[in-house]
């Protein structure tokens, strides 16, 4: 049996790693986080997005929220498998946003169309961001 990674764990475990460091558990515990001029795993907070739409969900990575007068945006990194039902169906029901480990969850109802863009990240991931626009007021 082969000891390999799959490519998206792979990708994950280089990534927190930018600047290649390398140290034993003992010399970290000798230097302490403020050496490394990070924040210790304990402050750290990753964020989860779910979009679910008339007919299946999408799940991944929230990279980014900006929410400009009534309009909304999300950036999303998932896998790339994941995004061919995008191109039939962009009548979004809701979407979920959870913060790990704190467990905050927001949820909000939208059922109505939204403007999706999507880029690839090579051939494992893709950055879908959607566009939500508010209903006017009358």
């Amino acid at each position: 049996m082969s000891n390999t990674l799959e490519p998206s764990k792979e990708y994950n475990r280089v990534l927190s790693n930018p600047d290649n460091f390398i140290a034993s558990d003992s010399l970290l515990e000798v230097l302490g986080s403020e050496w490394l001029n990070e924040e210790s795993p304990s402050e750290l907070v990753s964020w989860r997005c779910s979009l679910r739409f008339s007919n299946f969900s999408l799940g991944g990575e929230l990279v980014s929220v900006s929410i400009k007068k009534k309009t909304k945006s999300l950036a999303i990194r998932c896998e790339a498998k994941d995004i061919m039902n995008l191109l039939n169906d962009t009548c979004l029901k809701s979407f979920c946003v959870e913060s790990i480990p704190e467990g905050t969850v927001i949820v909000e109802e939208h059922g109505l169309p939204v403007m999706i863009d999507i880029q690839l990240e090579g051939s494992y991931h893709a950055l879908v961001l959607v566009t939500l626009k508010q209903l006017q007021d009358n």
